[in-house]
């Protein structure tokens, strides 16, 4: 059976086991000011890159129409210059 454990403990336990977990992610854990920091900056590169991919989407998506646009009108003038 369990031992009954204390609040304490458990939490003590918690905090090796972060401590331990960011320290194999390679994280400095003496300096929480710098893991805080470096997980901002990972959010912040993250932030960039989903707003560049969203721009880069909606250019390739006016490339689309506007070819489709002009493919029309060539064929318009083609069918009219027939006339």
């Amino acid at each position: 059976m369990l031992a009954e454990v204390s609040s304490e403990e458990i939490r003590r336990l918690v905090r090796e086991a972060v401590l331990e977990t960011l320290s194999n992610l390679g994280f400095d854990t003496r300096e929480m000011q710098e893991v805080q920091a470096d997980m901002l900056h990972l959010r912040r590169v993250r932030k960039g890159s989903e707003e560049m991919l969203r721009g880069v989407r909606a250019s390739a998506a006016a490339v689309m129409v506007s070819t489709g646009l002009y493919l029309l009108w060539v064929a318009v003038k083609l069918m009219v210059g027939k006339e």
